[in-house]
């Protein structure tokens, strides 16, 4: 039994692995919900109870973004300190709202 358990884990956390390595912006999608299927990632991620960092998340985030938000992508590598991915997402809301 515990290993049917054992291996069901690593199997929802190699699918959970892929689907947020995998995530890129595709013509009928927004930053926001690009966002949002990343935030349902982390979200999938606790409920297994698997700890993946901030900064992973962040990184994974400005890499899915089109070019388009380069220069929003640079300014927030340029910083001292990157944050968290909800940080991103606030700066990104501040970023949309002023365009």
């Amino acid at each position: 039994m515990c290993g049917a358990i054992a291996g069901l884990y690593t199997i929802n956390y190699i699918n959970l692995s892929d689907q947020l390595h995998n995530i890129k912006m595709t013509k009928n999608d927004t930053v926001a919900s690009c966002f949002v299927k990343i935030s349902q990632i982390r979200d999938e991620f606790k409920t297994i109870e698997e700890e993946v960092s901030d900064k992973e998340f962040v990184v994974i985030a400005l890499g899915s973004l089109p070019r388009l938000w380069a220069s929003f992508a640079s300014s927030i590598c340029g910083r001292e300190t990157v944050g968290n991915f909800d940080k991103l997402w606030g700066a990104y809301t501040q970023e949309q709202s002023r365009l």
